[in-house]
C-alpha cells in the first residue's frame, strides 16, 4: 500500500455499463421495440439493454447539445441594438436660424443606423436544443435521486447538491445492508468516504467522456488509511454492494425517464 496513489483511466469493467455508442437525437433510429417499450407502462416487464443504451444516448446528447451556452431571449435581441450610443441619433438636426429659434431644413437628411449589426442573427436556440428539449422535461419530472444522478453522470452537473444526493441514497442502501451488525464509528466513517469515491466512479464512468479517471481500489484503501489485508477483509465487499448500488440506481433512473417520454 506505499507508494503514489494509483489510478486506472476509464475503460474499466464494472457498473453495468454498456457498449459505447455514437449519440443520437430523440426520435431518430428508433427501433419499434424502442418505441413500444418507451410508450407502454412497463406493466412489470425487463426493459431490454438496447433501450437502455438509447435512453442513455438520448440522454447524454439532450443535456449536452449545446456545446456552446444558449442565450436568452434578452441576450439574444441584444445583437439588435442600435451601433451607436449617440443621443438622439434619429433627430434631425436644427441649423437654420430664425430669429431667436432653429429650424430643421426640408432637405436635411434624417439620421438613420441600421438596426440589425450582422446579416446573420443569432439563433435562440438551435435545432438540436429544440428537438431535445422534451427529454430535459422529462429529466426535471424526475424524482430527486433520479434527477440527481441523471445530472451528475450524464449532463456534467458534477454540483455539491447533486453529489451529495447520490451518496445520501448510496448510504441508505449501506444502512440496510448494514443493519443489525456491530460497526464501529471509524469504520462507520470510512465507508462514508469510501461512498463519496464510488459515487465519483460512477460519474465518470457513466458519463462516456473520453481521458476521464477513476479511483482503483488501492487508492481508496490509502484515503482511509488501511491495509491491505484488512481492505480485503472489511472493506472489499462494502465496495463492490456500492458500486453494484449505482448501476442499479442508474437503471431505475433511466427506466424512470423512460416512462416520462
Amino acid at each position: 500500500m506505499q507508494g503514489v496513489p494509483r489510478r486506472i483511466t476509464r475503460g474499466c469493467k464494472g457498473l453495468g455499463r454498456e457498449e459505447r455508442q455514437p449519440a443520437v437525437v430523440a426520435g431518430q433510429n428508433v427501433k419499434q421495440s424502442d418505441r413500444y417499450w418507451c410508450n407502454n407502462g412497463s406493466g412489470g416487464e425487463t426493459v431490454i439493454p438496447q433501450t437502455i443504451t438509447w435512453v442513455r444516448n438520448n440522454v447524454i446528447f439532450a443535456l449536452n447539445c449545446g456545446e456552446k451556452p444558449q442565450q436568452g431571449q434578452l441576450a439574444a435581441f441584444g445583437g439588435f441594438a442600435r451601433a451607436t450610443s449617440k443621443r438622439y441619433g434619429r433627430q434631425r438636426e436644427r441649423t437654420l436660424k430664425i430669429g431667436k429659434r432653429w429650424y430643421c431644413r426640408d432637405t436635411d437628411p434624417v439620421y438613420v443606423l441600421e438596426t440589425a449589426r450582422t446579416k446573420k442573427q443569432k439563433e435562440m436556440i438551435t435545432p438540436e436544443a429544440f428537438s431535445s428539449a422534451s427529454w430535459r422535461r422529462a429529466i426535471n419530472r424526475l424524482d430527486d435521486y433520479h434527477r440527481a444522478w441523471v445530472l451528475y453522470c450524464y449532463g456534467g452537473q458534477q454540483t455539491y447538491m447533486n453529489h451529495m444526493l447520490v451518496c445520501e441514497y448510496l448510504w441508505l442502501q449501506m444502512q440496510e445492508r448494514l443493519k443489525g451488525k456491530r460497526v464501529t464509528n471509524g469504520m462507520t466513517e470510512n465507508l462514508i468516504t469510501l461512498a463519496g469515491l464510488v459515487v465519483w466512479n460512477a460519474g465518470q464512468i457513466m458519463s462516456q467522456r473520453e481521458n476521464t479517471t477513476v479511483y482503483a481500489s488501492t487508492y481508496a484503501a490509502q484515503e482511509i488509511g488501511v491495509s491491505a489485508p484488512a481492505w480485503s477483509r472489511y472493506y472489499k465487499k462494502h465496495w463492490k454492494f456500492m458500486s453494484d448500488q449505482c448501476a442499479k440506481l442508474d437503471y431505475a433512473a433511466l427506466v424512470s425517464l423512460m416512462k416520462k417520454i
